[in-house]
């Protein structure tokens, strides 16, 4: 399911996209004592079959700062019925990357000093997405597979329970809102519009 929508004034821009994904499979990892444990995963926590949601929104608001007014990133993956977040990022303008014309990065400031490539940081296209939550530790990798469907993995480093938790994902969107994004970005703070 997509939602499509512009904002709440005629100078604001509010643009929000949303995958509904299905976890097919899963492993998780875990050592205690030198010994290695292999879970299909734990209570209380994701399951094979269950739905998670990844929601993703361009918000753009008039500023006095700035002629093409104040714009925000932010993308969120959570479990249909739960509010926590697996994953979530949020980036203002100043983070925004262009790495190609359709293919867009946003950057966590704390990575600048690491020399890491804006193609390892978070990118978003129309046919991939790379999300990584602030530490780089948990992942979400998707690609475009056939029209409005995507595959792909995530994966969630827990230090508390020393483990590793992977899982591969199913996902489908209703409406494709990505190239308005990436097109709206780019027309804003990029000053050029992909070809649809």
């Amino acid at each position: 399911m997509v939602i499509g929508s512009y904002g709440v004034s005629a100078d604001s821009i509010s643009i929000k996209g949303e995958m509904e994904c299905k976890v097919k499979d899963q492993i998780i990892l875990k050592t205690e004592d030198g010994i290695s444990t292999r879970y299909q995963g734990f209570a209380e926590d994701i399951k094979i079959g269950d739905t998670l949601i990844l929601s993703y929104r361009f918000t753009n608001q008039p500023s006095v700062a700035t002629a093409s007014g104040l714009s925000i990133m932010n993308f969120n993956l959570n479990k249909e019925t739960v509010s926590n977040s697996i994953i979530y990022g949020t980036f203002y303008e100043d983070e925004f990357l262009k790495i190609e014309d359709n293919v867009l990065g946003f950057r966590q400031r704390h990575l600048d000093d690491m020399r890491i490539h804006p193609s390892e940081r978070i990118t978003f296209s129309a046919d991939m997405m790379h999300i990584q939550d602030v530490g780089g530790v948990n992942k979400l990798n998707l690609r475009r597979y056939y029209k409005n469907d995507w595959e792909g993995f995530f994966t969630i480093n827990t230090m508390d329970k020393f483990s590793n938790h992977a899982a591969t994902l199913n996902c489908r969107q209703e409406t494709d809102v990505i190239e308005e994004i990436i097109n709206k970005i780019n027309e804003l703070h990029f000053s050029k519009v992909v070809d649809e």
